[in-house]
Parts: structure tokens; sequence; C-alpha cells
């Protein structure tokens, strides 16, 4: 469940209102490789929602959230 207000509208779909960018992809390829799938996409918009700093991989692993 999501907090009331946590979403908004962008491009006709709900999004995160506290994200820092959102992306609207075009599907151009799909790979199916067994256990996992690949996309390759064009991006047809997107938008800065926030001011911030981006989540790195480095973030993630520093937080134990992965283990790459």
């Amino acid at each position: 469940m999501h907090k009331k207000g946590a979403l908004i509208e962008w491009e006709n779909f709900s999004v995160l209102k506290n994200c820092l960018a959102v992306l609207k992809l075009c599907i151009v390829h799909h790979f199916d490789g067994g256990d996992h799938e690949c996309f390759l996409c064009d991006v047809t918009a997107y938008k800065n929602l926030n001011e911030g700093t981006a989540l790195t991989l480095d973030d993630l692993r520093e937080r134990k959230l992965i283990r790459i």
C-alpha cells in the first residue's frame, strides 16, 4: 500500500512524487534469457521531478541492499 498523496500523474501514469526522475520507454526489442529477460528501449520522454543525487550501485552496496 502507498501513503495517500505519494503519487502524482505524469504522461498519464501514476509515479512516485518523491522520486528523482521518471522515464517513459518504448520497447524496441525483447531478449529471452531463460531465467531472466532483457529489454532494449528508446526513451520517449523524461522529467527530473526533484533535486538530489541519484542512488548508485556503490550506494546500494554500502547500505547492504545488494551483493554484487
